[in-house]
């Protein structure tokens, strides 16, 4: 009897074990540390996007090798803000992963009534906010946020037109990942990948 007692206890404890999550980026600069908790998944988070548009973008054109991000990005920002690109398309099978270790953060994404939003209240994305170089883009989503009207449908046209920051703060750029990619997955439904 003591036996069948103990095959169970194994059973559930390694069934209960989960596997680590496979980084695929963890080689890259870490340019992210707004919490050391969620520090690692948002970094491979910003590297998953950087690499999923760069290729969605690139692959009709792919042998012309001076086109890089800064190509793919300027064509993704706008209809990624106002929700009209094939968002399961450019998501890789990696991204996807991502995007349900991004479900488990604490609060990070907003859903009601089937539309979601970046939750621009939670610690991680505030920390983000402030870490902006480009203090006037800062100053807009901080007062946006105030008086609840920052979604990024509204700021299309702002990030269109900060594709230089995009580059060069990585902060930006991860923002911008998490407020016109990875809330509009959530949207689609897109089942847990293990």
């Amino acid at each position: 009897m003591n036996k069948i007692y103990l095959l169970i206890i194994t059973i559930a404890t390694l069934s209960s074990c989960s596997k680590p999550f496979p980084y695929k980026y963890q080689n890259e600069e870490q340019v992210i540390n707004c919490s050391n908790n969620e520090a690692k998944i948002m970094n491979e988070a910003l590297y998953a996007f950087k690499e999923d548009i760069s290729r969605y973008y690139l692959k009709e054109i792919q042998e012309k090798e001076y086109l890089n991000f800064s190509y793919s990005y300027a064509q993704y920002i706008y209809g990624g803000a106002k929700g009209t690109v094939f968002y399961k398309e450019i998501a890789s099978p990696h991204t996807l992963k991502v995007y349900n270790e991004l479900l488990k953060q604490d609060a990070l994404f907003i859903k009601r009534k089937g539309k979601s939003n970046l939750n621009y209240k939670n610690e991680f994305v505030k920390c983000l906010i402030n870490k902006f170089k480009n203090e006037a883009m800062k100053n807009k989503l901080l007062n946006l946020i105030d008086v609840a009207y920052l979604s990024p449908g509204v700021m299309a046209e702002n990030y269109r037109v900060a594709a230089a920051d995009a580059e060069t703060d990585p902060n930006f750029l991860l923002f911008i990942a998490l407020d016109t990619f990875y809330q509009r997955l959530l949207e689609l439904d897109i089942p847990e990948i293990n």
